[in-house]
């Protein structure tokens, strides 16, 4: 069940922590971690590691990982 409405945008959370999230870093913000390699960007620096090693992986983790933060 989900309790926890955004104010700005009407999506629902059924965790607060995840309403907190979502407002401080997806809910009208641009999306702020460029990948090195393409146009994407995700709201999460989760969410673009996730990318750079299902799409850019050529080599090792830590090769990407350093891409990453060059």
């Amino acid at each position: 069940m989900k309790n926890f409405q955004c104010a700005d945008c009407g999506k629902w959370y059924g965790w607060k922590e995840s309403l907190y999230n979502h407002r401080n870093y997806e809910c009208g913000k641009e999306r702020q971690f460029a990948c090195p390699q393409c146009p994407y960007r995700a709201s999460r620096k989760g969410s673009l590691k996730t990318h750079l090693f299902t799409q850019h992986a050529k080599g090792t983790r830590r090769t990407v990982i350093a891409a990453m933060f060059a």
